[in-house]
């Protein structure tokens, strides 16, 4: 079995393991490691597509899954990031896709239960002070009124840790827009909370 000598192999490094691989089994056991790798993160990344239909949510990631792996033999990249952008391009072009077929229903924001989980997840470092989570609430909440698409950008960036090109790269904006437009929405969220 081909596997990187590292005990953490970047995720390019696991694409490459698994074009090198040789034989079924090889090949399968190097899947597994990439699949429990991308998983997640990419669940969540189409959950917080606005306008995804959150019951179509496990559909997206098996058809968004099965893109990645074919699309690895074509892979040119060879860092952590150009994989990863790679990934999460492929997955905002999928989850577009459904929603596009269900384009009827009505738009749906950040659901407060993945949006906890997110902004608990990057206080696993710093603990929220008093009264600090309810603060955060009510401001997601004010956004969320305000300027919707705001609340995406500002998860994708500060909460997700996508980098404005990455998020250009899915958006289908320069890295100089995205940068601009979370700057914006950080200075209407900065806005909003001033009584808080």
């Amino acid at each position: 079995m081909i596997l990187h000598v590292s005990h953490s192999p970047t995720l390019a490094d696991l694409f490459a393991d698994y074009r090198r691989a040789q034989g079924m089994e090889d090949r399968n056991a190097v899947a597994e490691r990439i699949v429990a790798t991308i998983f997640s993160p990419l669940s969540l990344f189409i959950s917080l597509r606005r306008g995804i239909d959150p019951n179509k949510v496990p559909d997206v990631l098996m058809v968004t899954l099965t893109a990645i792996f074919g699309a690895i033999p074509v892979f040119q990249g060879t860092t952590h990031s150009e994989a990863w952008s790679y990934c999460y391009r492929i997955a905002f072009n999928k989850a577009m896709n459904a929603i596009r077929k269900d384009i009827a229903n009505p738009v749906i924001t950040v659901p407060d239960d993945i949006l906890w989980a997110l902004v608990e997840a990057s206080a696993a470092d710093r603990p929220f002070a008093l009264g600090e989570r309810e603060d955060i609430d009510v401001l997601m909440k004010r956004l969320k009124v305000v300027k919707p698409p705001c609340v995406d950008y500002l998860l994708m960036h500060y909460f997700v840790g996508l980098s404005y090109e990455q998020m250009g790269d899915m958006l289908d904006m320069t890295t100089e827009n995205v940068g601009a437009t979370v700057r914006r929405c950080l200075k209407l969220a900065r806005g909003l909370g001033e009584n808080l």
